[in-house]
């Protein structure tokens, strides 16, 4: 824990949807003096008002009058109240930022009172909703930056996910919960939103407290052991002690690689198609989008750079990436294309690797194998329609060497036979990457880890516990229940026991305003 100020009295505002025509806007405030902003709204009496925009209780038309109130009212907690802003001037005598003068601005909203300490931030705040017209809520937002408060201080702009900071430090949240907050509103699948509302609802503080609990009764064991060993079973307890050990170095280590190999669930996955000129790449690409979107020709190194676009496959973003030709090249401009062609190689989540079954293998095929063997791949026979051989099925063909053995055969002629374009059909490469697709959702929905920070502790938490394994196996326990209470604090971090300013702003700095 750090200094930070956990009482913090300024008082805070920003917009919580987009500043951009729409049915509504909203904003919120929190902070000790949130009801201040009361000053600006005044309910509206029933039988006043715009009749239900904002599905209040009320009917007919007011008379566009605003009697202010002698002192600020007070509205019942959680419950929404129709009320009139109103603003004539700023309430400092000084104009708008923008210099001009807000006077007479109107607006029917809807707003809502949340006191302190049951609210989002743990805060009285303050949630207003007003017709979807930047100006009005610009308007609202210098009236209130600009509005006297009791302490003698102003409102200021909330920063980027102060909101969120403000529950965390205020014991609303954990900080792994934040961060899930933030993979909840970036989520790209389906899957990815129920894993993150689990997660934001405590799934990983869950996951790391049993953790921490096996991490203290594996040093009670040891201390035990050290401090009575005639009380104990010596070489049982030892050797119970080590697996119990190893056991949490792979609970671990688990938990790391199922964030790496499924974290294209929450950010979608991105396919690289790689392969030599005229195997088939674009044309691959534009039959899996559904329309022509890279150029076709018959003439090698057509493709210069990278052609990203994106499809939805079972629900999650999946962005193709064509890609440049693979060969030996003396122009300067193709060169740097096939540069961009590894460089997506290594960046991809998977890739497909294409070659022409109807030539002999070379030296780049080769060397694609060989570089296909260290990530999740797709190996695809294209042009089986001109192969020498008669057989369809996805193995090796007589063309290549029989070292490759091909997860689909495939035709994109659009001049192929009827049969042909059926039983190779580049739909093979679509359900592959289903598969994969739903490979990978399976495992993700074991993941509690939201961000690299909490990926990092895990990693360091497991190599620590590889290193009191190590002390067991060499016989050794006096330093073990040291290092497992530093596990223990290590753990600790990903709730936000431990914490420090840094990590904090590097948390909250990619929030969106309002949140």
């Amino acid at each position: 824990m750090t200094n930070q100020d956990l009482n913090n009295t300024t008082t805070i505002v920003a917009p919580m949807t987009p500043m951009m025509a729409a049915a509504i806007i909203g904003i919120r405030i929190s902070g000790t003096e949130a009801l201040e902003a009361l000053a600006l709204f005044q309910p509206h009496q029933r039988g006043h008002g715009h009749g239900g925009e904002h599905g209040g209780e009320h009917d007919g038309e007011h008379d566009g009058e605003q009697h202010a109130p002698q002192q600020i009212w007070r509205p019942e907690p959680r419950k929404s109240v129709y009320a009139l802003f109103q603003s004539r001037g700023n309430t400092d005598g000084t104009d708008n930022t923008d210099g001009t003068d807000n006077t007479n601005v109107r607006d029917d909203v809807v707003l809502t009172y949340y006191p302190a300490p049951n609210s989002y931030t743990g805060e009285d705040t303050l949630e207003v909703f007003f017709h979807g017209n930047p100006m009005v809520v610009q308007t609202a937002m210098d009236a209130l930056l600009t509005l006297q408060l009791p302490s003698g201080k102003h409102m200021k702009p909330a920063e980027g996910g102060e909101f969120t900071k403000r529950a965390f430090l205020n014991g609303r949240i954990t900080l792994s919960e934040a961060e899930a907050v933030d993979n909840f509103i970036h989520a790209s699948s389906i899957p990815a939103l129920e894993n993150s509302y689990d997660r934001m609802h405590g799934a990983t503080r869950k996951g790391v407290d049993v953790i921490i609990n096996d991490v203290i009764e594996l040093a009670t064991m040891v201390e035990a052991l050290i401090e009575f060993p005639d009380d104990t079973e010596g070489e049982q307890d030892f050797t119970n002690i080590a697996k119990h050990l190893q056991q949490l170095q792979q609970t671990l280590q688990n938990l790391v690689n199922i964030y790496d190999q499924t974290r294209f669930v929450q950010t979608g996955l991105s396919v690289a198609i790689v392969g030599k000129p005229n195997v088939g790449k674009s044309s691959l690409m534009n039959k899996i989008l559904g329309y022509n979107r890279a150029i076709v020709s018959h003439h090698a190194g057509t493709t210069r750079d990278f052609i990203k676009e994106q499809i939805l496959i079972r629900g999650v973003p999946v962005a193709f990436i064509d890609t440049a030709g693979l060969r030996g090249t003396e122009n300067k401009i193709e060169q740097e294309g096939i540069q961009a062609t590894y460089q997506q190689l290594k960046q991809c989540h998977i890739a497909i690797g294409m070659f022409d079954v109807s030539k002999p293998m070379d030296e780049y095929d080769r060397k694609l194998v060989n570089m296909l063997k260290k990530q999740p791949h797709i190996l695809v026979g294209n042009k089986i329609d001109l192969a020498t051989h008669k057989n369809t099925e996805n193995t090796e063909n007589t063309g290549h060497s029989n070292s490759i053995t091909f997860d689909a055969t495939i035709t994109l002629a659009d001049n192929a036979s009827t049969q042909t374009q059926h039983n190779q059909s580049y739909q093979q490469v679509i359900t592959l990457l289903e598969k994969f697709l739903q490979d990978g959702v399976q495992i993700y929905q074991k993941n509690i880890i939201s961000s690299s920070r909490e990926r990092d502790v895990f990693l360091r938490s497991a190599k620590l516990v590889a290193g009191v394994v190590e002390m067991v196996n060499e016989g050794g326990l006096d330093m073990v229940a040291f290092e497992l209470h530093t596990v223990k604090t290590e753990l600790s971090r990903i709730t936000g026991r431990d914490y420090t300013d840094d990590i904090l702003n590097n948390i909250f700095a990619n929030f969106c305003i309002g949140k």
